[in-house]
């Protein structure tokens, strides 16, 4: 009797034993960070002429399951370019955006293949300036419902980072008066935790 008792009061000091031997080891990451490359283009621009635009994309997830995700995208694409020797013409799209992403997050898979849907914010902004005596400005800046539909595909290096291969996004800009339709692909690296 008063070895069980010995064994009954050891269970009550250290309750948690039993719940850690209990506990599965986790089976996925529940944190991602990616941060990257990025360029983007008009969809009408594609097809007339070369207007690729050059920027950042960085995004951060939190996995409620090994399949689904919360997802922050942050992205920003500049080009400037000119018609003349004095002229100068800056173009940039930036977004911020929130929604669902779709993975196996399992620790073990190489390859992750993702496709995500999230809305936000918006911005296409133009500027123009010249050099001549006759000095202009002139900026043009519209804000709206930024839409990012796309996925890509995550290849595993060690149990903490993963090399994004690349990612292709939808990401049309809804303003009052029309819709600008962007295309985007980014690459870069994946930080798990």
């Amino acid at each position: 009797m008063m070895k069980f008792l010995f064994v009954f009061s050891l269970l009550l000091l250290f309750p948690t034993t039993f719940t850690l031997a209990q506990n599965p080891p986790r089976e996925y990451n529940k944190v991602e960070v990616f941060a990257g490359y990025s360029n983007a283009d008009e969809l009408d621009a594609i097809i007339e002429d070369d207007t690729l635009e050059h920027g950042f994309n960085a995004a951060a997830v939190y996995n409620f399951h090994r399949y689904l995700g919360a997802k922050v995208d942050v992205s920003g694409t500049y080009r400037r370019y000119g018609y003349g020797p004095l002229d100068r013409f800056d173009h940039s799209i930036h977004n911020v955006t929130a929604g669902i992403q779709v993975k196996d997050n399992r620790l073990t898979s190489r390859f992750k293949p993702f496709a995500h849907a999230l809305v936000g914010y918006g911005r296409h902004s133009d500027k123009a300036s010249s050099t001549c005596l006759c000095q202009f400005l002139d900026r043009f800046e519209r804000d709206g419902l930024a839409v990012v539909i796309g996925g890509g595909l995550d290849i595993k290096v060690n149990r903490r980072i993963d090399i994004r291969a690349f990612q292709f996004d939808a990401n049309p800009i809804f303003f009052e008066e029309s819709t600008y339709l962007n295309l985007r692909f980014s690459t870069g690296v994946v930080f798990k935790f």
